[in-house]
């Protein structure tokens, strides 16, 4: 993953100096404005356990928004944030929540005929239930670059990718299990994500693309008086289909893909990893203001940039 990373962010360094040897350009609207919700459902299976009745159902609902406001030429500035819960169980009654909040700023120079070179910085935090461990969750700085080349008109290829430094190293908060306090004084160590798009335009109103997303979480401690580590990891590969309506600059979109939680144990007695797969189903809006409504093209050229990649909290629940 450290490697696809470094690729990632030094790919995104050469793609912003190779297009900021452009001629710089004013901009011809004063900002642009995006929010969007949605929902669905993912359908996942261990896959150390035989018995089917541990398959997770996980209702899901995002929300949030971005405003991009122009500042000279093609530089710009994003800030925006949004929220990702999670429903476990949500088919037999269970529904324990697990809520992500991901915000901040993004610095991007922009040319529309060309694309995008930016870094960005802001806060990743999950929070809620965890699982029968109930360990606190992460929180995190979000540190990070984003790129995107336009091939043509036709179609877009995007990358991010960057570090989650963790805010709460050490918490002095217990780790309960069986409700007894086994262990605190939990290290959080440096988490990733990364992220990308492959956009084709079929139409001013219709476009298709290809995605992947990818988080990891870090930590350590000792817990009932062993060292023990832990890696949680997302990985979210899929499609997704688009199409704007008759409405100006109001899209619908629908996106599947397959969806893995992971996650990997170390302690003096040995390691074990874990993990459920399955299919994800999502459908949503967005809606914006300023910048180009015309197009999908135009809109996604001149509006807000996404670098969301949200966790696995808990894979075992």
């Amino acid at each position: 993953m450290k490697k696809f990373l470094t690729l990632v962010l030094g790919s995104t360094a050469l793609m912003g100096v190779s297009m900021m040897g452009a001629a710089q350009a004013e901009s011809d609207y004063p900002f642009a404005a995006t929010g969007y919700v949605g929902g669905g459902g993912s359908w996942l299976s261990p896959d150390n356990d035989g018995d089917d009745d541990d398959d997770d159902d996980i209702a899901t609902i995002i929300a949030g928004g971005d405003i991009v406001l122009p500042l000279s030429g093609y530089w710009n500035v994003q800030l925006g944030g949004g929220f990702h819960v999670d429903h476990i169980h949500f088919s037999r009654g269970k529904s324990d929540a697990a809520t992500q909040f991901q915000g901040g700023v993004i610095g991007f120079w922009r040319d529309p005929m060309t694309g995008v070179f930016g870094i960005e910085a802001g806060l990743f935090s999950p929070t809620g239930n965890e699982g029968s461990s109930r360990r606190k969750a992460q929180n995190s700085v979000k540190i990070g670059g984003v790129a995107e080349y336009f091939f043509s008109d036709m179609v877009t290829f995007g990358a991010f990718g960057g570090a989650l430094i963790p805010l709460d190293s050490n918490p002095e908060l217990p780790v309960i299990n069986n409700n007894k306090a086994i262990g605190k004084a939990l290290d959080y160590d440096t988490g990733y994500y990364a992220g990308g798009h492959l956009t084709y335009y079929a139409s001013d109103t219709l476009a298709f693309a290809g995605f992947a997303r990818f988080t990891e979480l870090n930590d350590s401690g000792n817990f009932g008086g062993g060292d023990e580590s832990t890696s949680k990891r997302s990985i979210l590969v899929g499609g997704k289909v688009r199409y704007l309506t008759s409405m100006p600059g109001v899209e619908v979109y629908a996106l599947g893909g397959y969806h893995k939680c992971e996650i990997e144990f170390d302690n003096p007695e040995g390691g074990n990893t874990f993990h459920e797969d399955g299919a994800q189903l999502m459908g949503g809006v967005k809606i914006r203001l300023g910048g180009h409504t015309d197009s999908l093209v135009g809109i996604d050229r001149s509006n807000a940039i996404d670098t969301r990649a949200w966790a696995c909290l808990e894979t075992r629940r």
